[in-house]
């Protein structure tokens, strides 16, 4: 059943632990970072490094492959896209520790949020707000910015990055899981948040078709 959890620190999950991987994250310019994942992306040899930082790889990598093959796409092709999925999942892994555990100062001089003051006047207004975003990208670090800001935010997500990494996040983000098999229930959970005058976070996963025009994240139609 779906339900709204909120995380408190812990070392069980995917990566090594959240102390020393936040540690080898932090102390590393974001430059090098970016440079030395690209570069273990493209070799068998990183590929295993790589493994051993995010446990959830090889269960993404063998879903791309089925999917890569599936399409009937060449050798060449699945590479690249084996190489991309790498890249872009630790270093979403690499952004979401940051996020999460970087001293304020740090955070600011390497995070900016532009459109911020409108956030600041809805809820000076006291009007509910919903941000809406993609699977992977800034989506992903954005409730955990707004939460180290002191926002309190419910975010809606298809599977729980920051559990599975087991990264601890602030008090004021909880993370409503979408594995129930009654998509109502989230729906409920938002609208009674936004009733409050509160905060969600939609990230757009398992869209359902056109017929359909609706989406896991807020319940079968009811938005």
């Amino acid at each position: 059943m779906g339900q709204i959890v909120s995380q408190p620190a812990r070392r069980s999950g995917g990566l090594t632990g959240p102390d020393r991987f936040s540690r080898i994250t932090r102390q590393i310019p974001w430059p090098v970072v970016w440079f030395t994942i690209d570069r273990l992306s493209e070799s068998p040899l990183g590929r295993r490094l790589l493994n051993r930082i995010d446990r959830n790889l090889p269960t993404y990598i063998a879903a791309m492959q089925r999917i890569c093959t599936a399409l009937g796409w060449p050798r060449e092709q699945t590479e690249r896209e084996i190489s991309r999925l790498y890249r872009n999942s630790v270093l979403q892994s690499c952004l979401l520790c940051r996020s999460a555990l970087l001293p304020r100062k740090q955070l600011a001089e390497e995070f900016r949020v532009e459109g911020y003051e409108h956030l600041v006047a809805e809820r000076a207004a006291g009007r509910p707000v919903i941000f809406a975003g993609t699977h992977f990208g800034v989506n992903r670090l954005f409730p955990v910015w707004l939460a180290r800001q002191g926002i309190e935010l419910l975010s809606l997500e298809g599977g729980d990055r920051m559990k599975k990494l087991a990264i601890p996040v602030p008090e004021t983000l909880s993370t409503f899981e979408l594995t129930s098999g009654f998509p109502a229930q989230a729906t409920l959970a938002a609208l009674r948040k936004l009733q409050a005058g509160g905060c969600i976070n939609i990230t757009a996963e398992r869209m359902k078709g056109f017929d359909q025009q609706s989406s896991q994240q807020i319940g079968r139609a009811h938005v």
